[in-house]
């Protein structure tokens, strides 16, 4: 019985250090954009913020959109090596097309199953924001 009231202690308290840990990583993340002096540096501070071990995020990426074009231009990245610095989507292409034309959050549960989908090393889920 003693075991078990030791453990069903130390699950909140489990909880409440991954909240802080949660927590922690959103300070950091708010206190890197609110120092970012720039465009490209807001960029960078949201893909390094949320690259963090208590958020769960392994590849991030922050696509602006050309006005000229209509592309999607990858201004940083982090978890994919290997993109070009140039990265585009053009419009009909890539799954973050929905959120742009919906004005909304979108979240496709397993991207290789959409045929939307602009290949990359990353697999699973993808959530875009506008």
């Amino acid at each position: 019985m003693t075991v078990r009231r030791q453990s069903a202690r130390l699950k909140p308290r489990s909880a409440q250090a991954s909240q802080a840990r949660r927590q922690a990583a959103l300070l950091r993340l708010g206190t890197g954009i609110a120092a970012a002096h720039g465009e490209v540096e807001v960029c960078r501070a949201v893909v390094e913020g949320l690259h963090d071990e208590a958020l769960g995020y392994d590849f991030l990426g922050v696509f602006l959109i050309d006005a000229a074009s209509g592309d999607r231009v990858l201004q940083a990245s982090v978890g994919w090596p290997d993109v070009p610095a140039s990265f585009r989507v053009p419009p009909g292409r890539g799954l973050s097309e929905r959120a742009v034309l919906e004005s909304r959050l979108s979240y496709t549960p397993s991207v290789s199953t959409d045929a939307r989908y602009v290949s990359s090393p990353a697999r699973g889920s993808e959530v875009d924001v506008p």
